[in-house]
């Protein structure tokens, strides 16, 4: 596939030449899902944004999803892909469109530890507390796996402290459970409740 292999000008000619520009593979992966996964080249990075551009300028849908909800957003957020992160939000991309699972690109950007993609995605609208299944928001994620940036970003961001997912575990239960301890410190620092419980013994 050309926007697998960052090939702009094989891309081009498959255009001009009215390959349908949203197909997809087994996975529903389209060519934009593809070319949004950047890699960690720097010309790779390179090319793939020029592979986006002439996508979405041919008419590639900004919002095609997978079979497990995944957009292009959602793909280049995980990934850290930056100016494409940029380029996508800048051409109408919803930041908080959700996966299958509820999980919007702030809360896969946190899974993978991309703090500047939240930022990113926090100052283009992104919802600080949304739910994915289970009702964990990206503060919980970030709790279990110990960033304090990010947990402090998200913070400063508005994020609701306190928050509780469908066990009624707050992100200070998560970083106890997991023993991250900078986190909880943050946490409380941001006035995190001490009092609050589960449904289920920790």
């Amino acid at each position: 596939m050309a926007s697998q292999g960052d090939h702009v000008d094989s891309a081009r000619i498959l255009l001009y030449h009215k390959a349908p520009v949203d197909d997809v593979t087994v996975d529903y992966l389209t060519a934009l899902h593809v070319a949004a996964h950047c890699g960690h080249v720097k010309l790779v990075r390179k090319n793939r944004i020029k592979v986006v551009e002439l996508l979405l300028k041919h008419g590639a849908s900004i919002e095609a999803t997978t079979e497990s909800g995944l957009t292009p957003l959602h793909v280049a957020s995980f990934m850290g892909c930056m100016n494409i992160v940029i380029y996508l939000i800048q051409n109408g991309a919803n930041p908080d469109v959700p996966t299958v699972r509820g999980e919007t690109p702030l809360h896969l950007a946190a899974r993978a530890n991309q703090t500047d993609i939240i930022r990113i995605l926090l100052r283009n609208g992104a919802s600080v507390d949304a739910r994915a299944r289970e009702e964990q928001t990206p503060l919980h994620i970030a709790a279990r796996l110990g960033n304090v940036d990010i947990v402090s970003l998200l913070l400063q961001h508005g994020a609701a402290v306190d928050a509780t997912t469908k066990d009624m575990y707050t992100a200070l239960h998560i970083a106890a459970k997991e023993d991250q301890e900078e986190v909880a410190s943050s946490l409380l620092d941001h006035g995190a409740s001490l009092t609050a419980t589960t449904k289920v013994l920790l």
